[in-house]
């Protein structure tokens, strides 16, 4: 007769639960940290709750990880857990990772986390978690990742946070942060990834952020930072991100033109003057927004060196003369917005830019428009409108066959329409569009072909 495994009724869960008295593999005072989590978070609603306060060998309840007798890892995200975190998970001192993410926690996360010194993981991302963040957080030197991104944590940074030197990845983004930038995050030099984005920090950025030499990403966006970016910054040279967008920035240090592993650079939305001509420098660039600052000038010639750039944002600002020939050289380029500024002429080379789908030009003071854009056949979106362009409608818009938005609204045509306009079979209501072009009885309508003049009955009407 075979006799019965010792450790069937353990590795099994055989036996229900009780009380943390009777369970095996782990200590009582950590099965009354999760049942404490279980009680505080209605755990018999979570999407997941397999095993828990079922059986009396905690290491097979659902998301637990038991290693030589202590649980290690507890794993909740996205399981509908409601209600606050307990205290009590302070007394799970093993823990190696906590990931409460994407719930609908609420409350103050508890100062007893910071006993957690094992842990190398802290995601409470997505949750209505408010309060503020508690610098005994500061203790937890053996973590490398921290996210409390998405929840209403109010109050400032805590500078303890700065003793996690071990750190990787830390954000803090979309929440409602204020104060300033602590400078202790000077001391974080093994992270790679800092994202204070969408809170309310004010000040300066600090320039001990320059020690983060590790650092390939940096978010500092839709906040209230002010003044120049620091030159310190600069020797970040391992930084493929850098988005500082929605700020109150006025200059951007010369010394950031090292930065040549950039592939995004983010500075809408600030109080920048001037296009500084040494970003030419980052020829990785596959992304510069200066949208929305108070940069006056022209164009400069040197932005054509960015030969990888696939977006280029420079629109509400007050660039004045033509675009130049040289952006022609970006050849990659799919994307470029100079909307509501006051350019008076466009170079006829950007006809030879082959991948640009997106061209916006509205609210310059363009008088004309060279016939070679005829040749941009990748265009999908095209807009001239709000400018000072008169005359005929040109007819090598009809050449543009993969437009499905086009803008020559608030000009001064006049005449006819060409017919051939309705090869642009990719407008969403060429109907509507045609009617929009007829301003002031200054257009006249083909109403005899053959081909268009349904469509063209139809604009009449």
């Amino acid at each position: 007769m075979a006799l019965k495994d010792p450790d069937w009724e353990y590795t099994q869960g055989g036996v229900p639960f009780t009380t943390c008295a009777a369970v095996k593999g782990i200590p009582q005072a950590e099965c009354e940290a999760l049942q404490a989590l279980n009680t505080a978070t209605q755990g018999s609603n979570w999407t997941n709750h397999s095993n828990w306060l079922e059986t009396n060998t905690p290491c097979i309840w659902y998301s637990i990880t038991c290693e030589s007798g202590h649980v290690t890892s507890l794993s909740l995200g996205f399981n509908n857990v409601t209600g606050t975190i307990p205290s009590e998970l302070g007394s799970l001192t093993n823990l190696t990772t906590l990931i409460l993410s994407g719930n609908q926690l609420s409350g103050t996360v508890p100062s007893e986390l910071g006993n957690l010194t094992n842990l190398n993981a802290l995601w409470l991302t997505q949750n209505q978690l408010s309060g503020t963040i508690p610098s005994e957080l500061g203790n937890l030197i053996n973590l490398t990742g921290l996210s409390l991104e998405f929840n209403t944590f109010t109050g400032t940074i805590p500078p303890a946070l700065g003793n996690l030197k071990n750190m990787t990845g830390l954000n803090l983004r979309v929440n409602r942060l204020t104060g300033a930038i602590p400078i202790e995050f000077g001391n974080l030099t093994s992270l790679t990834s800092l994202d204070l984005s969408g809170n309310r920090l004010t000040g300066t950025i600090p320039p001990e952020l320059g020690n983060l030499t590790n650092l390939e990403r940096l978010g500092l966006s839709g906040n209230q930072l002010s003044g120049m970016v620091p030159s310190e910054l600069g020797r970040l040279t391992k930084l493929t991100e850098l988005d500082l967008r929605i700020n109150r920035l006025t200059g951007i240090p010369s010394e950031l033109g090292t930065m040549t592993n950039l592939t995004k650079l983010d500075l809408y939305g600030n109080q920048l003057l001037t296009i500084p001509s040494w970003l030419s420098n980052l020829t990785n660039l596959t992304t510069l927004d200066l949208s929305n600052n108070q940069i006056s000038g022209i164009i400069p010639v040197e932005l054509g060196n960015l030969a990888n750039l696939t977006y280029l944002y420079l629109s509400f600002n007050k660039l004045s003369g033509t675009v130049p020939t040289e952006l022609s050289n970006l050849k990659n380029l799919t994307g470029l917005s100079l909307r509501y500024n006051q350019l008076i002429g466009i170079s006829s080379d950007l006809g030879t830019l082959p991948n640009l789908t997106r061209l916006d030009m509205y609210s310059n003071q363009l008088t004309e428009i060279p016939s070679e854009l005829g040749s941009l056949t990748s265009l999908m979106s095209l807009n001239l409108g709000d400018n000072q362009l008169s005359g005929t409608l040109p007819s090598w818009l009809s050449s543009l066959t993969n437009l499905n938005q086009l803008d020559l609204s608030n000009n001064q045509f006049s005449g006819e329409i060409p017919t051939n306009i309705t090869n642009l079979t990719k407008i969403a209501d060429a109907v509507q569009y045609l009617r929009q072009l007829r301003t002031s009885g200054r257009l006249k309508y083909w109403v005899n072909s053959a081909q268009t003049g349904n469509l063209l009955k139809n604009v009449s009407q």
